[in-house]
């Protein structure tokens, strides 16, 4: 569990050591929204939303961290403790649909 305040430094220190087909799976306290980062290639990211909207979009990390910081003010509003998910190499978009215990 991660504080919200400290989420945006945490994923761009784990960004750059990720191996290509690794994915990052972050989710509410309550695990009922889901954001997936996946390394693509050694310089694209995979960023998957899927709570109140679901979208992807790809681009570079600084583009990635970007788009983060505003889906994390649309997906968790009201959070202040978030879980991390340090994936292997899996498919996103089935990561993105994978029901973890609930609370």
């Amino acid at each position: 569990m991660l504080e919200k305040s400290n989420l945006l430094t945490e994923i761009g220190r784990m960004l750059p050591s990720m191996t290509i087909g690794e994915c990052l799976d972050i989710r509410s306290y309550k695990r009922n929204r889901i954001i997936v980062i996946c390394r693509k290639e050694v310089d694209r990211y995979l960023l998957i939303e899927n709570g109140f909207s679901q979208q992807s979009m790809t681009g570079h990390e600084v583009y990635i961290l970007k788009a983060l910081k505003k889906v994390i003010k649309k997906e968790f509003p009201r959070s202040n403790k978030l879980r991390i998910y340090r994936e292997g190499v899996t498919d996103p978009y089935a990561l993105s649909t994978l029901k973890r215990k609930t609370l």
